[in-house]
């Protein structure tokens, strides 16, 4: 399934080409973006603001006080919750491509 040969032509530098061409275009620019923007608050609000590097001092300019409170304490699990869920998903998406 996964061996140059199935197309009829091309050769493993083609198909090394291809795979690379198929990466840029799923992570490419677009990719990057939600994890430069969650870098660039959290600096702006560690340096400037000096608050924590967690997530709930993200909502500081939206929530205020409240981030001291249950919802700061939501925010916070929310976010460990969907990193644990990335990374399962990115596991077990390699495990299913490795054991094909």
């Amino acid at each position: 399934r996964w061996t140059h040969g199935n197309k009829g032509y091309g050769n493993d530098n083609e198909d090394a080409t291809h795979a690379l061409m198929i990466s840029w275009y799923h992570w490419g620019l677009h990719g990057w973006i939600p994890y430069t923007t969650m870098g660039a608050v959290l600096a702006i609000m560690s340096h400037r603001r000096g608050f924590p590097l967690t997530i709930r001092y993200i909502f500081w300019p939206l929530i205020g006080e409240r981030c001291y409170g249950w919802i700061g304490d939501a925010v916070d699990i929310l976010s460990i919750v969907t990193t644990i869920f990335g990374v399962c998903t990115s596991l077990g998406l390699g495990a299913m491509q490795v054991n094909q």
